[in-house]
Formats: structure tokens, sequence, C-alpha cells
């Protein structure tokens, strides 16, 4: 089967790809000025931002060719921040392959987290 390849190049928006054999390949230039190219096969989701979560990551991620773990412990705060993304973390074994726009993450799943968005309040993951 040949997969079908999708440039991101333009995405403004906070995304995840979600990797698994989909036939569909996502590509991006990361890494700021070292123009790295990095692809992977998967389904790719928009996560939920207005803008906050992308420029806190972005501020610490800037020009990274790959992450400590310094950087995937101050980008693991930011994500427990929001609800849009609490369920995830940093995956340590993939630093030196995650850069700027391209964080390799792992998916906590948990049977019993409730997300919710508290319009006055800001959001949080609750464990019942």
């Amino acid at each position: 089967m040949n997969k079908k390849n999708v440039c991101l190049w333009g995405l403004e928006q906070l995304a995840l790809i979600v990797l698994c054999k989909s036939g569909v390949e996502y590509f991006n230039q990361v890494g700021g000025n070292s123009c790295i190219q990095k692809s992977v096969e998967g389904i790719l989701t928009i996560i939920f931002d207005v803008n906050d979560i992308i420029k806190d990551i972005s501020q610490n991620t800037l020009g990274l060719m790959y992450l400590s773990e310094d950087d995937a412990d101050r980008i693991d705060q930011i994500l427990s921040k929001y609800y849009t993304t609490c369920y995830l973390s940093v995956d340590r074994e993939r630093l030196k392959e995650s850069a700027e726009a391209w964080i390799y993450v792992n998916i906590y799943y948990q049977e019993n987290l409730l997300l919710l968005r508290h319009s006055h309040t800001g959001s949080a993951c609750v464990n019942i």
C-alpha cells in the first residue's frame, strides 16, 4: 500500500499524531534553524488550544534539536496545566528524537480520569 504524505508546514494548531498503521505519513520541518525533516505514520488529531499551550511550549523549545530531561520536565509542567493536554507526558525514551515542533509524548490512560473545564477557574484533570 502506498502511503499518503501530508505536509504540516502550515499547521498553526496544537496537534497530536497517534502512531499507528494508517496509510498516512505526516511530515514537518522541526528543530528551528537546523531544518530537520521528521515524519511518522499515524492519525492526526487537533488539540484545542487558545495558543497558551503552544506559546508556553515554544518558549521552552525554541531552536532545540533534541530535548534534555530538564526540557522534558518543563514541558510536562506545561502539559499538566491544561485539561486538553493533562493526559500527555514527554516520552523520556525518545528525548533525542524530539525537537522544537516535534515532541514525542506518552498518552496517559486511566479508566477513572475525568477531564473538567471550568469557565471561571480554568481546567483540571481529576482522578475519581
